[in-house]
């Protein structure tokens, strides 16, 4: 799935990988030995997680919320990757039941792109302005006043008249994350889009007061999706067919929820909030 496996490659990866195992599995066998351990259950039992590890405090800020109670577990990174906006690095819950983004695409996957009137699309991502950590570990702050330009260096952030504030928020079964969008002087947006990429293999909408609701079913179990817009825009339904989008680190991701929105002004001051939950039902 990644770029550095083409075809001529694919051998040469193949004979790596086993040689790996194989020192894996020395090493492995002589630690059980040195610490007489004959036997170990066939599904490891893992302790609650609840905590954000940082990894950078300075200008920039980065690090990693790690999250595991029950079926919710998941581990969000704020760092960069090999490319500005680059899927398997983006601020979001990885591992995630159900949510999963495409292996190596610049895709806005639950971080909106945005196009503005310089013709250049941003992303808060690559990095932070500020992370606050809840103290019981089931909150985030994010705030970002300069953003990450698709096309760009990775790493370089920039300023470009907004900032983003997204809060996560775990209650039970339950992620949101909540974003406000709010211009520090006028700026012209031309497009902003986003999409939650899923490993659901069937998908049902339902649609009350104003917030859509998905329930994907897939191999993962059932995950529901709830979404609050301004201006109430719609997600739709997009097949990922055989593309490079349906292309997972555990497998396919057939199903992508999209929503776009056209050509708005934003005087200073102006904010746009927009929200979206995760329930694991099942």
């Amino acid at each position: 799935n990644y770029a550095y496996i083409n075809p001529s490659r694919e051998w040469q990866q193949t004979g790596t990988g086993l040689g790996k195992i194989i020192l894996a599995h020395h090493s492995f066998m002589k630690a059980l030995d040195a610490e007489n351990v004959t036997a170990f259950p066939e599904t490891p039992t893992l302790r609650d997680v609840a905590r954000f590890e940082f990894f950078a405090k300075g200008e920039k800020q980065e690090g990693v919320w790690l999250y595991r109670r029950g079926r919710m577990q998941f581990a969000l990174p704020i760092t960069v990757g090999t490319k500005p906006a680059i899927s398997d690095y983006l601020p979001v819950p990885f591992g995630l039941a159900g949510f999963a983004p495409p292996v190596e695409e610049v895709y806005p996957a639950l971080v909106p792109f945005i196009t503005l009137a310089d013709g250049k699309t941003y992303a808060a991502a690559d990095g932070a302005d500020e992370i606050v950590p809840g103290k019981d570990g089931t909150s985030l702050k994010v705030i970002n006043r300069k953003w990450a330009i698709v096309g760009s260096k990775p790493g370089e952030r920039f300023a470009n008249g907004l900032t983003s504030h997204v809060s996560w928020q775990v209650t039970g079964n339950r992620l949101v994350r909540r974003e406000v969008l709010t211009a520090d002087d006028r700026v012209m947006v031309k497009n902003w889009r986003v999409a939650v990429p899923s490993t659901a293999s069937t998908v049902r909408v339902e649609t009350s007061g104003g917030e859509q609701r998905f329930v994907l079913d897939g191999r993962e179990g059932t995950l529901a999706m709830s979404v609050r817009m301004p201006g109430g825009f719609p997600f739709e339904i997009r097949a990922a067919g055989d593309g490079k989008l349906s292309k997972g680190v555990l497998g396919a991701v057939p199903i992508h929820l999209f929503a776009e929105a056209g050509e708005r002004v934003m005087g200073k001051g102006e904010s746009l909030t927009w929200e979206i939950s995760f329930e694991i039902v099942k």
